[in-house]
This record gives structure tokens, C-alpha cells and sequence, in this order.
């Protein structure tokens, strides 16, 4: 009898493996995930944050043996979006892609419907790129020295295109206005398409942009590259230096891509998602892919992210009082 019941237990084993994959089994036993994960993404579909969303469900889903998926809700400054997840169960079933402004909007509004320090725990930090200061072929000035030369002489002449008031393109040239001690006049649109023609033609001068939208303007001649944000040059763009050496110590501002569950969200699981996007950004071809865009994986521990992002809201919380910048 005791024989038998080996043979049962061996035979039930071996059924259960076979109908659920190692994977899956894993999965369950860990109570996640349990069906179709959801990454909500704060933007429009394109565009590089909604890439990388892409790319990283399809690495999810491989790694968990599960299906996530991409939800893009825009709208309000990534307000709606980052509501949505802060709503949501805290059983890892719904995460949050975002990137920069996450940090400006925490900075700017007073009265947002979360706690962007509480009510989020922050995953992993996956990566990052610098702006690109891109001027029109009339623009007065064509280097950094230059352009603080003429705004010194000129207050209010050098006229810089953002995309709206409280992005990293406006956030930018704030920054790089305060350290400089220049005034320059932003000039607010609602997308990059409308810049990107007045640019051209000069009706504006200067543009803080993702490389990404303007690198081909530049190779074909249409716009002219100054400088990029970042702490060091790319390797992907090495003739174009950056702000901090051409004549402003210090000034770094970077576009950052994150993952992030709602608060309370088990440890095991948010411990788990770590791991799988620090494995994501080791892959050769993830990191060749997103270096065509500018883009520079990052990584690390939870704990990384969450000083980083103290950081970044401490930065722009101080840069929107002594600008007094107001949100949209």
C-alpha cells in the first residue's frame, strides 16, 4: 500500500508539470503574477517611453511566463495615467512606466490626488538620456559662450521653445537660465510638431529636445546641435559637448525612464521586477537598440531610485520657488 501511494503521488506530480510549465508553477506558488499584467504608460502611444514600455512587457512575459501588456492613458501632465496606478490593487497585476516629468509635476503641484513619495514605491530606474539643446540656423548665438554673451547684452533676446511649462524642455531651460544668471523668454507650445517647424524657420531660436526627434533634423542641416544635458557626452553623438564643459559647471538635467507599483505592493514582487530589468538592460541587444535613441541604461538597486528621486524633486521644488514657475 505505502508503495502505492508513492506511485500516486510520483504520478500526480508528474501530471501537474505537465499542464503547468515550471514557469507558471513558480508563479503561482509565489501568488504572482496571475493573469494579464498591465503596464500603464502616462503618454500617447510612440515616442520612446512607449518603445521601451513595449520592449520590457514582451521581456516580462518571457521572463514570468505571463502576459503583460501596455496601457497608454495620457493626459494632464501624466497626472491621469500615474492616478490610475496609484488606484490600483497592490498585487503587482498594474505597474507605471514613466519618466522625468514624474518628478517636475511632484515639484510643481500642490494639490496632486497622490503622495508621489508615498503612494508609489519605485522599482528600478532603467534608463536615462540627456536633451539636446538644438538652435535654428538664424539663431543668434551658436555656442553656449555665445549665448551667454548675447542674453547678458540682450535680456529676453534668445527665444527658447518648450514643450509646454512644466517638462523637462521647459525644466531645462529654467536650470540653465538660474545657473547662468541670464534671462532668456520660453516660448510654451503644446507639442514638438509646431516647434519644429517655427524652429526651422527661425521664428523661434532654441529648443531643449530628446535626441531622438532631433538628430535627424541636424544631420540633415536643418537645426544645429549646441550641447547636450547630460553629466558627460554621449558616445552616440561624440562631437557634441555638453553644457557643463562648455561653459556652465554643474548643469545636468536628464530624461529618466522608471518602473513603478503602488505602495504596498509585496516586497518579493517589487524585489522580483528589480531583478528582471536589471537582467532586461544587460541584454546586448536591448542596450544597442536604445543607444540609437540616445539613451543609456541605468539600473540598480530600489533603494537607488528612491534617493534619486528625492533628489530630482528637491532640485525642481527649489528651481519652480526661486523661478516661481507655476504649473499649466
Amino acid at each position: 500500500m505505502h508503495k502505492l501511494c508513492q506511485v500516486l503521488t510520483s504520478l500526480v506530480a508528474a501530471l501537474g508539470a505537465a499542464v503547468y510549465p515550471a514557469g507558471h508553477a513558480i508563479a503561482q506558488d509565489s501568488g504572482w503574477p496571475k493573469g494579464v499584467v498591465k503596464i500603464v504608460v502616462p503618454f500617447p502611444p510612440g515616442g520612446t517611453t512607449d518603445q521601451i514600455a513595449r520592449l520590457l512587457a514582451d521581456h516580462f512575459s518571457q521572463t514570468f511566463n505571463e502576459r503583460f501588456v501596455v496601457e497608454n492613458r495620457a493626459g494632464a501632465n501624466t497626472i491621469i495615467g500615474t492616478e490610475a496606478v496609484v488606484k490600483s490593487r497592490a498585487d503587482g497585476q498594474t505597474l507605471l512606466l514613466t519618466t522625468a516629468p514624474y518628478s517636475i509635476v511632484a515639484a510643481l503641484y500642490s494639490n496632486l490626488p497622490y503622495d508621489p513619495l508615498k503612494d508609489l514605491v519605485p522599482v528600478v530606474r532603467i534608463a536615462e538620456n540627456p536633451m539636446l539643446l538644438v538652435a535654428s540656423p538664424s539663431a543668434p548665438a551658436k555656442t553656449i559662450q555665445e549665448m551667454l554673451r548675447v542674453s547678458r547684452e540682450r535680456p529676453g533676446s534668445l527665444l527658447v521653445a518648450t514643450v509646454g511649462t512644466t517638462g523637462t524642455s521647459s525644466m531645462s531651460n529654467e536650470l540653465f537660465s538660474a545657473m547662468a544668471g541670464i534671462t532668456t523668454t520660453p516660448v510654451p507650445y503644446k507639442g514638438t510638431g509646431a516647434i519644429i517647424s517655427d524652429l526651422v524657420g527661425g521664428t523661434v531660436h532654441y529648443l531643449f529636445d530628446n535626441p531622438s526627434s532631433s538628430i535627424p533634423l541636424v544631420k540633415s542641416g536643418k537645426l544645429r546641435a549646441v550641447a547636450l544635458t547630460g553629466k558627460a557626452r554621449s558616445p552616440a553623438l561624440p562631437d557634441i559637448p555638453t553644457v557643463a564643459e562648455s561653459g556652465l559647471p554643474g548643469f545636468e538635467t536628464v530624461n529618466w525612464y522608471g518602473i513603478f507599483a503602488p505602495a504596498n505592493t509585496p516586497d518579493d514582487i517589487t524585489a522580483r521586477l528589480n531583478d528582471a530589468v536589471n537582467a532586461f538592460i544587460k541584454r546586448p541587444d536591448i542596450a544597442q537598440r536604445l543607444r540609437q535613441d540616445v539613451v543609456d541604461v541605468v539600473g540598480g538597486t530600489r533603494q537607488e531610485f528612491a534617493d534619486f528621486l528625492r533628489k530630482e524633486i528637491s532640485t525642481w521644488s527649489r528651481i519652480a520657488k526661486e523661478r516661481n514657475i507655476k504649473p499649466e
